[in-house]
């Protein structure tokens, strides 16, 4: 049996129907084609067949495939190829040997398809045919093979004049009993080639009922109404070949493993074929590719055996090899297996996995999410509640809308099983409604823009596709989103409040509390209806500051916005800065104040957290490290470090985290408490040793966040809130009154001292401080401060000093800048070289005072080594003042400090501006 119909003599029986193309997107986003020999109503997508057949014959033809560059060390032995040649056609009539033609409706045998001694790729020879109308199928005679090996097809194919329908080979595998069990197809090719386009399928592991693999040889009209008539294809140099067979298994479950463990890699291996000598290589990476454990290992080849003999192996077992590694740090690593034939590399297997610390009791709450483009295959849907579990998250949207549509219970209870294991970890799941079912799908083939196509209409169109979905899962589904995230139909679209409301409405008739959202941008305004909440992304990167910026700004709005963080704009330089910027990405948001923060295409292996098999990429860990530490805590504000470093304070309960990083490697000294860890994006953590006199812990930051944990939460909370009362000054001589304000966020009463560092030549009554207050005891330390002659325009340094006493003895400083000048006169100066080389420096001083003065200053400029070069301000009412002053030769003065001063006349302004020149030339 083959397809369902017996064999006949000449070879295997034809599968049932005619074929099928349809082109599908898989969660990586490439493209593959699916085969179908029995037709259903999802016969309309064919219609598109002439469309997407030139998008794919433009993607394959421009770009070699990763298989395609994997292939050039990897040459399989030979089990059978085609050449059809003379010595395949022995009785000469233009039929290859044993070569089975497909029979029946829809396979006119007036269609000419035979062999052309005319043409060929290897030699003048090859297999033609002739487009008219109809479809044409060649099988080839039955191909032994067996479960020990990985199997290779490469071909040759060239068409000419074929502008709708296409050809392709498609490589099928049978059980003992004929029947089809697995199939394979390349890639389509149409249009006209002068030169022989080369098409591949491969790596093939056979199922373990496979014994025999046939290859066939189609022309494939397009559905629509063109059709070729004249166009040929040719077909050339069929070869089926053989590798060995490897399979990795490891103990690190779901590709997580726990950081006390030990790393454990098995690699099966058959298909050793014999004259031959093997050996295996298998090494354990770092995230940065280095291999820092390694193994090699002889392998014996398998005995001669006869080929015909090849339905033995199924009582053949593969050898294993097994490879015990020590504990690794926390960190994502990468296990490679490299087997060698006769010296050179034949065949490769790889994966991934992360050491980290699981998680026992995920958090029942938090505002981390992941959105998912696209269903699962069975395997990782099983797995998908274990990793999330894992991830740090507490959202997940999931596509629902197809999980029904062949009338087939078991996915659509795998996924409601899903989504109760889901439900039970404290993870809510959220149904996209992002791809409707083929059945409504079809009806827009040809100009889709978006679900919202669907919705718009009446409900009465997409009722009967939509109710059975919210039925089946609305025990544990509340949120309903309508398009997946990268859909934007709904923007700008004036029945969206009437599309929302009758849609809501129908799921409520079924699931009462449901809410309705829809995806939207950044750069749209906020759509006029009642949307349960908004799906928030932007169409281009932005930068952290301007997404803090965005989600501030929406504030005012009730309705709840849920931030997309798309992987796809982070930037590609390498895996470190692309950690990094997410990490941004995460802190900007939870700044801003996000309730609920997801991240899009998580199964991507260019840009996701995870590979399609589910094993992480070198994002996921980056991802686990910052949301966990950042899960369900508020944000209480950026400390004031001294090297200015940005960063982050966040509080959870009685724990505190800082995110801090800087745009050039520095170190930073200040106290974070007694016992702070470090914990990099990698989850590689080590405590901080502080200094025994001060307590305080030095720090080296960079551009790639990190993270302190376990610091002191009623600290981090002082320093936050102790500030001065005014914390400015005008720049006039004599006493300015002022106040130092504290407040105890300690859970009981604290005592102790406060002390006061200024610049040179200030003075403050007093400058130290007695205190003692109660839990959440605001204090107000008065003072008188007097500012020199000389005081500098602009933020000057001060420090508070610390000496509290609460549960323990705490010792630590607050840096304050203290303002000079209140902003009612305000100096600005501008150098700059003429083009005469004299050096200009402009002093603009501007009058705003209110109520208004008029104002005389005398103005100093004083140059190192030279005369004090005065001018005159004279009645300045408001209003701006400008004045020059002139020096010979710039380039003299480039880098020095000038000092430049204003006395008032009548008054007790004393404006004092240093500076450095040519900083901006």
């Amino acid at each position: 049996m083959y397809g369902g119909q017996a064999a006949t003599p000449a070879g295997p029986a034809q599968p049932r129907g005619s074929l099928r193309l349809s082109l599908c997107r898989r969660p990586s986003r490439d493209f593959v084609v699916v085969v179908d020999d029995n037709p259903t109503e999802e016969q309309a997508i064919t219609k598109m067949i002439p469309l997407w057949l030139l998008t794919c014959q433009a993607l394959w033809v421009a770009a070699p495939t990763e298989a395609a560059a994997a292939k050039q060390h990897r040459i399989p032995l030979p089990v059978s190829r085609f050449t059809f040649s003379t010595q395949e056609d022995s009785n000469l009539d233009g039929i290859p040997d044993d070569w089975t033609r497909r029979k029946g409706p829809g396979f006119p045998r007036y269609i000419t398809a035979r062999i052309d001694t005319t043409a060929g790729c290897t030699d003048q020879s090859s297999l033609r045919m002739q487009a008219n109308s109809g479809a044409a199928i060649y099988y080839s005679p039955l191909i032994p093979i067996d479960r020990l090996h990985t199997y290779h097809f490469e071909g040759r194919l060239r068409s000419e004049g074929m502008l709708n329908d296409a050809a392709l080979v498609t490589v099928s595998l049978l059980d003992h009993r004929r029947r089809r069990v697995q199939r394979f197809v390349t890639k389509p090719v149409l249009g006209s080639h002068t030169d022989w386009v080369p098409v591949e399928v491969g790596p093939i592991n056979p199922d373990a009922s496979v014994r025999f693999a046939v290859i066939g040889c189609h022309l494939v009209p397009g559905t629509g109404k063109q059709h070729d008539i004249g166009g040929k294809v040719w077909f050339d140099d069929l070869t089926l070949g053989q590798l060995p067979r490897m399979q990795l298994e490891s103990n690190f479950i779901h590709h997580f493993l726990n950081s006390d463990s030990l790393v454990k890699v098995q690699c099966q291996i058959s298909g050793l074929d014999a004259g031959h000598e093997y050996r295996l290589e298998m090494s354990l990476c770092d995230s940065t590719g280095k291999a820092i454990h390694s193994t090699r290992e002889p392998l014996a080849a398998d005995p001669p055996t006869d080929p015909s003999m090849r339905y033995l192996a199924e009582y053949i077992e593969p050898q294993t090899m097994t490879w015990d590694l020590p504990k690794q740090l926390p960190g994502f690593y990468s296990v490679s297996a490299i087997l060698h034939r006769d010296g050179m590399p034949v065949e490769e297997q790889n994966t991934t996995l992360s050491v980290l610390q699981l998680i026992d009791d995920p958090y029942p709450r938090g505002e981390f999410g992941w959105s998912l483009a696209h269903d699962l295959p069975e395997r990782e849907r099983l797995e998908l509640p274990q990793i999330a579990a894992q991830a740090g998250i507490n959202w997940l949207k999931y596509p629902l809308w197809r999980s029904m549509q062949d009338h087939d219970p078991k996915p659509a209870g795998d996924i409601a099983d899903m989504l109760d294991q889901l439900s039970n970890m404290g993870i809510t799941p959220i149904a996209l409604l992002s791809e409707p079912p083929d059945v409504v799908r079809n009806q827009f083939a040809r100009n889709w823009r978006g679900v919202n196509e669907v919705f718009s209409l009446s409900t009465a169109f997409w009722r009967n596709s939509l109710g059975p979905i919210v039925a089946r899962y609305s025990s544990t589904v509340q949120y309903w989103q309508l398009g997946g995230e990268s859909d934007t139909s709904f923007l700008g679209s004036q029945a969206l409040p009437h599309t929302l409301t009758s849609v809501r409405e129908e799921i409520r008739n079924i699931s009462l509390k449901a809410s309705v959202g829809v995806p939207w941008r950044w750069e749209t305004p906020l759509p006029n209806a009642a949307a349960g909440f908004v799906s928030m992304a932007s169409s281009e990167p932005l930068a952290p500051e301007d997404l803090t910026q965005r989600i501030k700004m929406s504030a005012h709005d009730l309705r709840q916005h849920w931030v997309l963080l798309k992987l796809s704009q982070l930037p590609t330089a390498s895996h470190e800065v692309r950690a990094a910027a997410l990490a941004r990405q995460i802190v900007a948001a939870k700044v801003a104040g996000a309730k609920q923060i997801f991240v899009d295409d998580i199964y991507h292996a260019k840009h996701g957290l995870l590979y399609e098999s589910g094993a992480p990429t070198e994002l996921f860990l980056p991802w686990r490290t910052v949301a966990l530490a950042l899960q369900n805590t508020d944000y209480l504000g950026e400390l004031a470090f001294p090297g200015g470093s940005p960063n982050a304070a966040f509080v959870r309960g009685n724990e505190a985290c800082v995110v801090v990083w800087n745009e050039t490697d520095t170190t930073e000294t200040l106290y974070l408490g007694e016992r702070p860890v470090e914990c990099d994006l990698w989850g590689r953590q080590k405590p901080i040793v502080p200094d025994a006199e001060s307590r305080e812990s030095t720090i080296a930051v960079g551009p790639t966040p990190k993270m302190f944990l376990n610091c002191s939460a009623p600290i981090l909370r002082w320093m936050l809130t102790a500030k001065y009362e005014l914390g400015q000054a005008r720049s006039e001589y004599g006493g300015h009154q002022d106040a130092v304000l504290i407040k105890n966020p300690f859970p009981q009463g604290v005592s102790g001292q406060v002390s006061l560092t200024l610049p040179p030549d200030w003075e403050a009554e007093p400058r130290e401080w007695s205190i003692s207050a109660s839990a959440g005891e605001m204090l107000r330390l008065p003072m008188t401060l007097r500012l020199p002659a000389n005081a500098n325009l602009g933020e000057q340094p001060t420090t508070l000093h610390f000496r509290i006493d609460a549960d323990r003895a705490y010792k630590f400083r607050v840096d304050r800048p203290y303002v000079v000048g209140s902003g009612d006169v305000a100096l600005q100066l501008i150098d700059r070289k003429l083009p005469d080389g004299r050096l200009e420096i402009e002093q603009i001083v501007t009058n705003n005072t209110n109520p208004p003065e008029t104002l005389n200053f005398r103005c100093s400029l004083f140059v190192p080594d030279a005369r004090r070069m005065k001018l005159q301000i004279t009645k300045l009412g408001q209003g701006v003042d400008r004045k020059f002053y002139y020096l010979p030769n710039a380039d003299q003065h480039r880098g020095q400090e000038l000092w430049l001063r204003l006395e008032q006349d009548g008054g007790r302004r004393v404006m004092n501006y240093r500076w450095k020149v040519g900083a901006e030339w």
